[in-house]
């Protein structure tokens, strides 16, 4: 974890904001479908970023702006990992409440 920990920390300083996304995107979406192959998460970007979460018909959408993207990033570096989490969590995602507990 130890590892994890110091990859991300350098990540969320040397890389931009979207690159940011993608990789903690591709990195819930993996998770995600190690408990339900059914999950899929879905980053666009229009005028700001849009992440949805589906599994079957439930699905989590969030709205970002580069500037709170950023500030996310700042924060910490699990940070967006941890909106997602919650919101995921609120969306009434029973198998996230039961592994995520660390969030």
């Amino acid at each position: 974890m130890n590892v994890n920990r110091f990859a991300r920390n350098i990540m969320a300083k040397d890389y931009d904001g979207e690159r940011f996304l993608l990789h903690v995107a591709e990195v819930m979406e993996r998770q995600l479908k190690e408990w339900d192959a059914a999950y899929e998460v879905v980053v666009m970007k229009l005028i700001d970023y849009e992440v949805v979460i589906k599994k079957e018909n439930r699905s989590y959408e969030l709205l970002l702006t580069e500037k709170d993207l950023l500030l996310l990033q700042q924060t910490s570096p699990y940070a967006l990992e941890s909106l997602f989490v919650a919101g995921i969590r609120e969306a009434g995602a029973s198998d996230c409440e039961r592994e995520w507990g660390l969030y």
